[in-house]
């Protein structure tokens, strides 16, 4: 960004991309006016002892908790054996289809239509890349970075569930329950618009907000 001209900038990310966003924030405090996530990167958050959390928080780990045993073992086989995974998607289409339909049909709240399967599904056989895709959980798992707090004003949208917890690992500024996919877009507008704080686009220590309360979309 700097090459680009941008000495000061916002970022936003979800899934993989809340990850980036927050390493960002940590490599560069100084150029990061603020961050706007929609998912919590736990690999990235410092642990907090559930003694510590609140019925709110407990409630939404134990949904969280609930899904990882349901959905996450993709994730484990694709951190540990992706090359094995991905030769065998990349060697058949009605594998490809299975393993990454299941995924949409399971995740999603409205199943997506045929044709946006198999456009995606096309891009991942055309471009033989469902394996290479695979090898950034295989990264995330044995080249871990280490947890550390946030201090960029960080704003943080809640998809359903509604989660304190980030304000235990970041600043703070912004908080939405978003209750519309298609709303994203405007609580990073909020939280990213210029002069949202004092010190350069930053709130000044004395506005520092642990949680605002949660405002919905």
């Amino acid at each position: 960004m700097s090459e680009l001209g941008y000495p000061r900038y916002g970022a936003s990310g979800y899934d993989f991309g809340a990850g980036v966003t927050t390493i960002l924030a940590l490599d560069h405090p100084e150029s990061v006016i603020s961050i706007h996530l929609t998912t919590l990167e736990s690999d990235l958050a410092p642990v907090v002892d559930d003694t510590e959390l609140s019925d709110v928080e407990r409630s939404y780990l134990a949904v969280s908790r609930n899904w990882d045993t349901k959905e996450r073992g993709y994730s484990a086989i694709q951190s540990t054996k992706p090359q094995t995974v991905g030769y065998g998607l990349n060697d058949s289409p009605a594998g490809l289809a299975a393993y990454v339909g299941e995924k949409w049909h399971s995740w999603s709240d409205v199943t997506p239509t045929n044709d946006f399967l198999c456009a995606t599904l096309t891009l991942y056989w055309v471009t033989q890349s469902i394996t290479s895709s695979m090898r950034d959980y295989w990264d995330n798992r044995w080249r871990p970075v280490d947890p550390s707090y946030v201090s960029t004003p960080t704003a943080f949208g809640v998809f359903r569930a509604p989660d304190r917890s980030r304000g235990r690992t970041a600043t703070l500024v912004f908080g939405a329950l978003i209750q519309h996919p298609a709303l994203d877009s405007l609580s990073a507008r909020r939280a990213l618009r210029p002069g949202r704080g004092t010190n350069g686009g930053r709130r000044g220590p004395d506005r520092l907000l642990p949680w605002p309360g949660l405002m919905p979309c």
